[in-house]
């Protein structure tokens, strides 16, 4: 499924910033109109490919789609002394990592 989304990168680091930002000062504010607007879609699209057998629907999709944006923002939510200790910094290792954690979230 593919979606346009910003995402933090070692090039964007200030999205995750952002978000980590608004999550220590602001985590009691309502959910902002926008992140709403473009995440229910997503969500959405997830329950369609779960009711369709698509993609397994052992996790509501909400919690879906929650647990597949941790596995992908590992990398820039960890602190360098963890992500030392795990010792990948290659980038294309670590999607090819995010990618197979995901896969094997999806098997059946």
């Amino acid at each position: 499924m593919p979606f346009d989304l910003p995402t933090s990168t070692p090039a964007n680091p200030e999205i995750q910033r952002l978000v980590t930002w608004k999550r220590l000062e602001r985590g009691q504010d309502p959910p902002h109109a926008f992140a709403a607007e473009r995440t229910l879609p997503m969500i959405d699209a997830i329950a369609k490919a779960q009711a369709s057998g698509t993609v397994p629907d052992h996790f509501d999709a909400p919690v879906l789609f929650g647990l597949i944006l941790s596995i992908a923002a590992m990398w820039q939510t960890h602190s360098p002394d963890f992500l030392s200790v795990v010792g990948v910094s290659d980038p294309k290792r670590r999607r090819e990592i995010v990618r197979e954690a995901v896969e094997r979230l999806l098997v059946r």
